[in-house]
């Protein structure tokens, strides 16, 4: 009875590790929109309803921050992200973008308020939206760095939390020929 009690122990955690291993596979894959193409394009919503395009933006680096209301660690990243920005006050040429993929517009706007969020801040309803296909968003947070040229500089870059990094990458971003 006890072998059998053992052998059942490690089915069930060979299982479970399997599974979770499965299930991480396409969070850990590299996303298929390729970094050094031309980045999606799209139109959304901002708070005012106002429709927001990404070509309205040509000629400045965008920093991507694909969120949700309801993620915990997207929330815990917000804090960060205003030091990131405060970093750039002052420079015209970098935006700082905030996709919600919340499918509740309310708990969108709400969490955006909550959270003192500045900059363009658009609503993208569920990861099924265009705008999370294109860019291929198996998880959150996730972050873009889109060129002045509109090319998808980075297509996983450094989160906020990951300050001198996403610095660095921002900045390299800027130094880029357009």
């Amino acid at each position: 009875m006890k072998k059998m009690s053992v052998l059942l122990t490690l089915v069930l955690i060979s299982s479970l590790i399997f599974a979770q291993s499965e299930r991480n596979t396409p969070l850990l894959a590299q996303a298929t929109t390729e970094a050094e193409s031309p980045a999606p394009t799209f139109s959304l919503k901002n708070l005012a309803g106002e429709t927001v395009n990404l070509s309205d933006f040509q000629g400045k680096v965008v920093y991507i921050d694909f969120w949700a209301s309801w993620c915990g660690p997207c929330r815990y990243e917000m804090s960060f992200s205003h030091a990131l920005q405060e970093e750039f006050t002052g420079n015209e040429d970098v935006v700082f973008m905030y996709i919600s993929l919340d499918e509740n517009e309310a708990k969108w706007k709400k969490a955006a308020d909550d959270l003192g969020l500045k900059g363009i801040i658009l609503h993208a309803p569920g990861k099924e939206d265009q705008v999370g296909s294109d860019y291929d968003i198996k998880f959150i947070p996730r972050y873009v760095i889109i060129g002045k040229d509109g090319t998808l500089i980075e297509n996983q870059a450094a989160r906020p939390s990951q300050k001198s990094e996403a610095v660095k990458q921002i900045r390299k971003a800027l130094d880029r020929k357009a």
